[in-house]
């Protein structure tokens, strides 16, 4: 939380506070399989060739609970193997993960298919009494007792494959021990989360910490992603996040502050970072090119020339003073000044990141849309010093590398 950060970020005149690196401000626990511990109970199903068989609790589990599921194959046929199939975006990223531990098999196979109008799979082999993976693309983390933690991302690339199945199949005769299989959306994988018959989403709340309620709500497929907000690798016009429409109005003097990361800013087109209407027009949005990041408010530009890299974090904090003034800093260095207009904002349409909107909520086009993420967003009723500035950037700054 950017409140707990020494030093601690300003919070006098503090409005909105999200964070997405504190699990205050977002629920990042995900698990789209049910009977995470259970690989005998439905909707786990089983391809056998007649000799496999899959038990319920049958030794002690990572954590310690007597919970661990076991499959046996006495004897071993080819598709011996546990599965469970899960409606998903056909073109969504998803990362998937379980708890494996040796018996007397020393080869298993971790696959994903997702599957509709054609089938598209991924698979790799690993050896269970080594740890080690014999074939393909995966990741192993070591446990205590003998177990590893395995996981893999996939990434969809057919509409209409609307299911994806995960299969865990036995390559030779004996037993191997599993447990805690977890689906989530995103890239990154997080702390492992028990399901029984209901499979467990991520909250679409990004909670304000300033304590003012202005919680953010993610719209699309927009999702946590390794302590950050991600809206995706590709121009879309259904990820953003929706903020309460209140939160500028009645402001003149303000500053927000804006952590983010784009994937290809360096083409050149529009990422519309921040944007504030009420009824379509350009009451006050954040446009970020390649070569230049600027303010709109009606119909006036605040623009600032800078060179932008792609996959970089930068910290945009934008502030008006005396009420005409757009003042811009960019990782704690200061861009100058411009001239703005000093219209108090009464937004009662809508205001979204992500977007640019001609209509409220609405009128997307995808070629203005912000593909990248965010990490951190603060808003303030004043316009903040310069050692303000820096403060807050001090505070979160190592989090990024800066």
């Amino acid at each position: 939380m950017a409140l707990a950060h020494s030093p601690r970020i300003v919070t006098d005149g503090l409005v909105l506070c999200l964070d997405a690196g504190n699990l205050k401000s977002y629920d990042k626990y995900e698990n789209l399989l049910q009977q995470s511990q259970a690989l005998a109970t439905s909707p786990w199903g089983i391809y056998s060739g007649g000799g496999f068989s899959v038990s319920n609790n049958v030794t002690s589990a990572p954590d310690g609970t007597f919970t661990a599921s076991q499959i046996n194959a006495n004897p071993y046929t080819a598709g011996d193997s546990v599965y469970q199939d899960v409606s998903v975006s056909g073109t969504g990223t998803y990362t998937l993960s379980i708890f494996v531990k040796g018996g007397t098999c020393d080869s298993i196979t971790l696959a994903a298919f997702y599957t509709g109008n054609s089938t598209q799979g991924f698979s790799f082999g690993f050896n269970p009494l080594t740890g080690t993976i014999t074939g393909g693309s995966g990741t192993v983390v070591p446990y205590p007792n003998g177990w590893y933690r395995i996981y893999f991302t996939v990434t969809g690339t057919n509409a209409s494959n609307n299911t994806l199945r995960f299969q865990i199949y036995t390559d030779t005769t004996g037993i191997t021990y599993l447990w805690g299989a977890q689906l989530e959306k995103g890239s990154s994988l997080t702390d492992y989360y028990p399901t029984t018959t209901i499979a467990k989403n991520r909250g679409t709340t990004w909670t304000d910490l300033s304590g003012n309620g202005n919680n953010g709500t993610l719209k699309g497929t927009t999702t946590f992603n390794q302590n950050t907000i991600d809206l995706g690798n590709t121009q879309n016009t259904t990820n953003y996040i929706l903020l309460p429409n209140s939160l500028i109005s009645g402001i003149t003097d303000f500053t927000i502050s804006l952590w983010v990361n784009a994937v290809s800013i360096t083409s050149g087109s529009l990422n519309c970072i921040f944007h504030a209407t009420n009824t379509g027009g350009n009451d006050f949005s954040i446009e970020w090119y390649n070569n230049r990041i600027q303010t709109l408010i009606t119909s006036t530009y605040s623009t600032f020339n800078y060179t932008f890299a792609n996959n970089t974090w930068y910290n945009f904090v934008f502030y008006r003073t005396s009420g005409n003034t757009m003042g811009l800093y960019i990782n704690g260095v200061s861009q100058g000044t411009q001239s703005c207009p000093s219209t108090t904002f009464n937004i009662s349409g809508a205001i979204v990141m992500g977007q640019e909107q001609d209509g409220v909520e609405g009128g997307f086009q995808s070629v203005q849309s912000y593909v990248g993420k965010y990490a951190n967003v603060l808003y303030y009723n004043k316009a903040l010093t310069a050692s303000e500035i820096q403060q807050n950037f001090n505070a979160l700054r190592g989090r990024f590398g800066i």
